[in-house]
């Protein structure tokens, strides 16, 4: 089973730039841009927490300074910043929502590019089983994620193999509607003869995301609103980009796999 990366890459760029995949885009850079305001209300809260602990430490007639007060009250021309705050359980449950929403995006996506659909997103892809599979891909993310940290842990190589191994478990999960740890297992089985060629695809990803980060980091030397605004719009293209690539060399192998006696 031998996976043509060129064949992926180009396939993945194609179809990001086809009608549904600018829709996609557009669905990642809306998500990405709530999910910073979301980000900053968060850190505000958390700002907030270590700003009253280190109050408590003061002295009672509270002259002592707070070491922790110049990370949150900055003064820039006379004007005072200050992050707003949210309840923390509001903090948690906009972060399970993001998580999980973010998830369920991906699962639609690489439904939309394992199809040979380019102009709409069918309903039906949306639909089927979503809520399930969209459970399962959050958990196998979380495994994977933490077997590949242990691994990087250990020893950097054992960390890349299993990057590798597992590349393929949010196809499995998507297209399968197979388990969490049946999905890992079909990712394993799929990825075992194609680890070198899915460095190379990796690599890619990595280098169209890298040459992305740049543009916004200019633009944000000038204007940081500008940077971010063209950092979630650059970041959405690369993402929707790695998940097309990504699908069309499961699709791939598969089909390689359903070809052989």
């Amino acid at each position: 089973m031998a996976l043509h990366v060129l064949d992926a890459v180009e396939q993945g760029l194609t179809r990001t730039f086809e009608r549904n995949g600018l829709l996609l885009v557009a669905a990642f850079v809306a998500f990405g841009l709530l999910g910073t305001l979301a980000s900053e209300a968060t850190a505000g809260t958390y700002a907030a927490f270590f700003t009253e602990q280190s109050e408590i430490m003061t002295s009672t007639d509270g002259t002592t300074p707070s070491p922790l007060e110049p990370l949150f009250d900055v003064t820039s021309d006379g004007v005072d910043w200050h992050v707003t705050t949210l309840p923390p359980g509001t903090v948690v449950a906009l972060s399970v929502l993001f998580a999980v929403g973010e998830e369920a995006l991906r699962i639609v996506a690489i439904r939309v590019f394992a199809s040979a659909e380019t102009q709409t997103i069918p309903a039906t892809l949306v639909r089927r089983n979503l809520a399930w599979v969209t459970l399962h891909g959050v958990l196998a993310g979380v495994l994977v994620a933490i077997a590949t940290v242990i691994g990087f842990v250990l020893l950097i190589l054992p960390g890349i193999f299993l990057a590798l191994s597992f590349y393929f478990v949010r196809q499995a999960i998507a297209l399968e509607d197979r388990n969490t740890f049946g999905a890992m297992e079909r990712a394993w089985d799929l990825s075992r003869g194609n680890r070198l060629d899915l460095i190379g695809l990796a690599l890619v990803v990595a280098l169209v995301g890298l040459v992305a980060s740049i543009p916004p980091a200019l633009v944000g030397l000038f204007s940081p609103l500008a940077g971010s605004v063209s950092g979630a719009v650059t970041s959405a293209f690369v993402l929707v980009f790695s998940i097309a690539a990504t699908t069309r060399a499961f699709e791939q192998v598969r089909s390689q796999e359903a070809s052989q006696p």
